[in-house]
């Protein structure tokens, strides 16, 4: 996002929001980088805790779920389910993390037991694939699988979720 700051001169603003993802922070301000820019300047952002006003769980969650997204797109080009923009939380007061159906949250953790779900890049991948999985059922035709409800298609849900870790580090989970 550009706007004009003053004759020649432009503020350049980025966020972690694209075509596929939008992280939004529950505990505070949006991550974001801004600068001033001249007219035909070129400008590379480089994302990271000392020049921005992102935190790193924020940067994170936006670096791996584009990671698994072009993973899945690596396997089946024309998987095209979870091409729209993803919102995710980070930052939420709570030790858990889940998928509600058009994208999931990754709790604060309470910095004893837990610290930020949002900075394993597991559970990032993990919370993902419920997207991935689900969007596939229900696209296809097919009946989710119910992992809410607690019947017998939770264990497979969250099995299905477990493996998509799992095989991009080429590892069992």
């Amino acid at each position: 996002n550009t706007t004009l700051f003053r004759s020649g001169e432009y503020v350049l603003t980025s966020r972690l929001e694209g075509t596929y993802l939008k992280v939004i922070n529950m505990g505070g301000d949006n991550a974001y980088y801004s600068t001033v820019v001249n007219d035909g300047d070129t400008k590379n952002i480089i994302w990271d805790t000392g020049i921005t006003s992102g935190q790193y769980d924020e940067m994170n969650v936006y670096y791996h779920s584009m990671k698994i997204h072009d993973y899945m797109k690596s396997i089946d080009l024309l998987y095209t389910y979870m091409d729209y923009s993803v919102q995710a939380f980070v930052g939420e007061n709570i030790s858990n993390a889940y998928w509600d159906g058009e994208g999931f949250t990754l709790g604060a953790g309470d910095n004893i037991n837990y610290r930020s779900f949002a900075l394993s890049a597991s559970i990032i991948y993990h919370e993902y694939a419920h997207g991935i999985n689900t969007n596939l059922y229900l696209n296809e035709g097919r009946k989710t699988l119910d992992y809410i409800d607690g019947t017998e298609s939770a264990p497979k849900e969250e099995g299905f979720a477990a493996y998509w870790p799992g095989s991009m580090a080429d590892s069992h989970v």
